[in-house]
């Protein structure tokens, strides 16, 4: 077991090498936006926003052996390898082997937030800062930023207890204390290199007065005849929080950096700032002093219990927003008589005490499973009463079920409609913000339903922000995985109806795709380029048709039907518990959150992540294509529909990305290996289900090369499918290892037995590279 799975991160990690190394070379995206026109930029805001959801399922110590695997390697791939260099890869290959993948503890959330700042201080930092660099070449330290960071861990509630106002407040202080840390390193780093010939004297007047009064008398004695060094030193030190003219806002920190820039420029080397300063100015452009919004996720029924203990009439008002919300604002602050609804408010002072301090600052109150205009309407009250977060915090709606994404229009005309929200809109610049949530949508109605529903989403929320003069913002949910919205980010931005998204978009960023896409910064770059590119040709009028023929909406239909029989099925659920790992998921401890919401034994109390995790460790994934063999075959059934959709598969990005995502999880799809787990399955409900699988997947598969005009799966794209096959061939011993113990350990119980299984979960998560 240790062997397959060291060998399986050792292929990703050569993938990863081979991919920053090809990149290096021929630029890609990022030589793209190097080549381009800064301008076409000018309207384009891009935001990752870091989940801890699905938690990466390595350890951290995993990740920092394969780090320095990558570090020995390195070497060995030089033209002329130094000696020892062989034996220092061996060592650090046979340590990532000894190394235990199994956590022996679960995380918490504080272990949450320290991995997310190694991103944030490392990778992914390099690579915002090389994209954001290349966006705006020329632009000063003060310049709004066409990339920016984000954050929700630390400010994840939504259905997890252990998640407080310390975590969020341990949050905000880490992320200061990166983004002050990074400029010291910057103007420490100025202060070696700005050796030019400039005596104090030969400054300009307002500088030589800045520093005498920051400097002292080191003006004129350290440094003499380099004063620009003395400049950056000063800046060094007031960039630390101990200092006691400490700077409060990026303004203050910009207009100093700036004030070096300017005396560079008089001085005859204004050519130098681009390459001495520009990374630097890069960083406080995206990170000030900050370095990300840290958003605040909580659930409808926290702001439920919340309106309730306001007033008794609260359910009563809950759909009339004008009502609900003076009966909220005549009822006094709010206050809870709950643990959720108390977790909430003791975040809310935090969050509000650390914007007072923070000028620029900002952030998201993001509504988890919004179904109406009341739970907008109680964030607004929530935000009113903790000043000053109605001026800096957007209220963003989660829309994730079927209904509430059917009447999310509705619903925002219901809020758009009340002064008061408008006014609170006024405070950020009539932008109204709105996540779109990929899991759930798809876990409950089916992958095609689902793909549909948040496409017609982005139509709504455009038309009745446009509707009341509002600019939408569309946040996206997406996870690392089909299942869950994964895919292409610039992709994703292009397959929607044009004007919609309009070159604005915060995404999640979730568990594992954080490290696919930012454990290189060459990669990282890559994908933030590609997704800024893709933003400027949407702000272009760049997008998809907002059309779709009604043979679209009906074999969706027709998907969505099948899959929410199956899906509610109870003997469905008594195979899926045996016939799939879900029972060990639910006691691996890869994140800080409860795999199931409630005790229910069907599949609708089970979170999206351990749902899909489930079946990808089976590698029979119906929880994505079943239903849609059903649909498409529609497609297969008559050739004049067929004919129509090949057209429609060239020139729609949505319909060939929908049609594409779903054959690639097709193709990973092994029924040898579903066989194996089939044998846990005996007796509940495999004679059944197993053939019902595998006429569904047969008449998908048969579809998919129908439309696409392929004679088999993934023809079209030989590397990828030759590189599936191959991990395919490398998972299998896992497979046959990981239905051994388990059951086994549904025999013996002992804890022994599901600490192996537990290996095997991790090692072939390692394989197919995602945990949901």
């Amino acid at each position: 077991m240790r062997t397959a799975s060291t060998a399986l991160h050792l292929t990703n990690l050569g993938e990863l090498v081979e991919q920053s190394r090809r990149l290096s070379r021929a630029g890609g995206a990022v030589e793209a936006l190097r080549a381009g026109d800064p301008a076409r930029l000018a309207r384009v805001v891009a935001q990752p926003v870091l989940t801890a959801h699905p938690t990466e399922a390595r350890r951290m110590a995993l990740r920092r052996r394969l780090d320095q695997v990558r570090s020995a390697l390195e070497p060995v791939l030089g033209d002329a390898p130094p000696a020892g260099a062989q034996a220092a890869l061996e060592v650090a290959v046979e340590m990532l082997w000894r190394t235990d993948s199994v956590r022996h503890t679960t995380l918490t959330v504080h272990d949450e937030i320290r991995s997310a700042q190694t991103y944030l201080s490392g990778s992914l930092a390099e690579a915002a800062i090389t994209v954001e660099g290349l966006a705006q070449p020329d632009a000063p330290a003060s310049a709004p930023s066409r990339l920016r960071l984000g954050s929700w861990i630390g400010g994840d509630q939504d259905g997890n207890p252990y998640c407080t106002a310390a975590d969020l407040q341990e949050a905000l202080r880490g992320a200061e204390e990166i983004a002050r840390s990074r400029h010291r390193e910057f103007a420490l780093q100025a202060g070696t290199e700005l050796t030019l010939p400039l005596g104090v004297d030969e400054l300009e007047p307002r500088t030589r007065r800045w520093l005498r009064i920051h400097a002292g008398e080191r003006a004129g004695r350290r440094y003499v005849g380099e004063s620009l060094r003395l400049l950056a030193e000063v800046v060094a030190e007031r960039v630390g929080t101990a200092s006691p003219t400490t700077y409060r806002s990026r303004a203050d920190l910009a207009a100093d950096i700036e004030r070096i820039a300017g005396e560079m420029e008089r001085n005859g080397a204004g050519h130098l700032v681009a390459p001495l300063l520009g990374r630097w100015r890069a960083w406080c452009r995206l990170a000030g002093l900050h370095l990300l919004d840290l958003d605040v996720r909580t659930h409808r029924s926290v702001l439920r219990a919340l309106a309730s203990t306001a007033t008794p009439r609260a359910e009563r008002l809950w759909d009339d927003a004008p009502a609900l919300l003076a009966e909220l604002s005549a009822s006094g602050p709010p206050s809870a008589d709950s643990g959720g609804a108390d977790q909430l408010l003791d975040s809310l002072v935090v969050w509000a005490d650390f914007l007072r301090r923070n000028p620029d600052l900002g952030g998201s109150m993001v509504l988890s499973a919004t179904g109406g205009p009341g739970e907008i309407v109680v964030a607004l009250w929530l935000l009113r009463s903790h000043p000053p977060l109605d001026e800096r915090i957007r209220i963003s709606p989660l829309f994730e079920d079927e209904q509430a994404l059917a009447g999310c229009g509705e619903t925002l005309r219901a809020v758009l409609a009340l002064p008061e929200y408008i006014a609170h809109l006024g405070c950020h610049e009539l932008t109204q913000e709105v996540t779109i949530g990929y899991s759930d949508t798809t876990k409950a109605t089916g992958y095609l339903s689902g793909a549909l529903a948040l496409r017609r989403a982005h139509r709504e929320v455009a038309a009745a922000c446009e509707a009341h003069g509002a600019r939408p913002l569309m946040f996206h949910g997406r996870g690392g995985t089909v299942a869950r919205g994964g895919g292409p980010t610039a992709e994703a931005v292009l397959a929607q109806p044009s004007r919609t998204i309009d070159g604005r978009l915060r995404w999640t960023e979730q568990g594992e795709s954080i490290s696919l896409r930012f454990d290189d910064p060459v990669v990282g770059a890559g994908h933030l380029a590609e997704t800024l590119l893709a933003l400027a040709e949407s702000a272009a009028g760049g997008g998809d048709p907002a059309w779709m023929p009604d043979w679209v909406k009906e074999l969706c239909e027709r998907s969505r039907a099948v899959y929410q029989e199956w899906y509610a099925d109870p003997g469905m659920a008594v195979f899926h518990r045996a016939f799939t790992p879900i029972d060990a998921i639910e006691r691996l401890a890869i994140g800080s959150r409860p795999a199931r919401r409630t005790t229910d034994p069907m599949p609708r109390a089970l979170r999206a992540i351990p749902w899909h995790f489930s079946w990808a460790q089976a590698r029979v994934v119906a929880s994505v294509w079943f239903g849609a063999g059903t649909g498409l075959g529609m497609l297969t059934d008559d050739p004049r529909l067929l004919e129509a959709a090949r057209p429609l598969y060239r020139e729609s990005t949505w319909f060939r990305s929908t049609v594409d995502n779903l054959e690639m999880v097709v193709f990973k799809t092994d029924w040898e290996v579903g066989a194996l787990y089939a044998g846990l399955a005996r007796g509940a409900g495999a004679d059944r289900w197993m053939p019902r699988l595998r006429e569904e997947y047969d008449r998908c598969a048969e579809a998919l090369l129908a439309v696409r005009g392929g004679r088999e799966l993934l023809d079209h794209q030989a590397d990828l499918r030759d590189r599936l096959t191959a991990r395919g061939r490398a998972l299998r011993p896992l497979h046959e290892l990981q239905v051994l113990l388990l059951e086994g350990w549904r025999r013996e119980g002992t804890d022994a037995l599901l600490r192996l299984v537990h290996g095997t979960i991790n090692g072939i998560a390692a394989g197919v590279q995602n945990t949901g």
